[in-house]
């Protein structure tokens, strides 16, 4: 049966956006003083930001990974329903497919909060962001490989999809992480904006790519998400080598210890170890 058409979730993610911008509002500080933010360039795309981001191999590939990664999970969610509710006979808005939606979140939110934040303090950013993208490329080989044909399976499909979900929990903040470990504190404003803005651009052309993709099979869209995150590990394997530190600006008479890239510190944090005088 369909679930029955309703405003609430739109009154839902309106409240919840709501309490969002007052938490932000009332709790976190400016980084600019008064005088900073006015001396602020605004525009409406900063094209100098997105010129230097990209001439910047190391952060350039990064946001190239990680929009790349977007454009594949938009994809995901716009062709599974569809794919599922083909299989099972059913309405496109029916209760079934929302319950594999909200599964996906569960999923989401558990490795998330469980798994992501344990793992980060003992192993790198790096091999999260290389383990998730494994995952989720199986999830997505699961996915295509029950899509269609005899082998369909509407249980299989499921299980690929949490699969999938799974991956990209660990790949988002590993991203986000190395571009942040790579950026220069005086930057990273502009290019997180930057971030954020090709995501939007990528989640809405991976949609209408994914719909595309469909009219040739119905496998296509997930054998093209497997793909995709082969080309994003390969994008972050050239990032990664040529990764500039970015505390190289630091005063010389502090401790050069403080400029070490850990390989396998906490996501977002460089561990400073200062000699113990004797």
């Amino acid at each position: 049966a369909a679930a029955a058409l309703s405003p609430w979730p739109g009154y839902t993610a309106a409240m919840f956006s709501g309490i969002a911008f007052l938490l932000a509002w009332r709790l976190l500080s400016e980084s600019h003083t008064p005088t900073e933010a006015a001396q602020t360039d605004r525009r409406l795309f900063d094209w100098q930001t997105f010129r230097e981001a990209f001439t910047q191999r190391p952060v350039g590939m990064v946001l190239a990974s990680a929009t790349l990664a977007i454009f594949a999970l938009a994809g995901f969610e716009a062709t599974l329903s569809v794919t599922l509710a083909d299989l099972l006979n059913i309405d496109r808005g029916g209760a079934e497919i929302l319950i594999v939606f909200a599964f996906i979140g569960l999923i989401q939110t558990l490795v998330q909060g469980l798994l992501v934040r344990p793992l980060s303090v003992r192993v790198s950013e790096a091999w999260l962001g290389y383990s998730g993208l494994a995952i989720a490329c199986l999830g997505f080989a699961i996915i295509a490989a029950f899509s269609e044909g005899e082998w369909a399976s509407a249980v299989m499909i499921i299980v690929g999809s949490g699969v999938v979900a799974w991956g990209l929990s660990f790949v988002q903040p590993a991203l986000h992480s190395l571009l942040s470990r790579r950026t220069s504190a005086d930057k990273q404003g502009r290019v997180f904006g930057l971030a954020t803005s090709l995501s939007a651009v990528a989640r809405i052309v991976g949609v209408m790519v994914a719909f595309q993709a469909r009219t040739l099979s119905a496998s296509v869209p997930f054998w093209s998400g497997a793909a995709l995150m082969i080309a994003t590990a390969v994008l972050l394997a050239y990032a990664l080598p040529e990764a500039p530190d970015t505390t190289e600006e630091a005063p010389a008479d502090e401790d050069a210890s403080e400029a070490v890239d850990y390989p396998s510190g906490a996501l977002s944090v460089q561990g400073a170890i200062a000699d113990e005088e004797a």
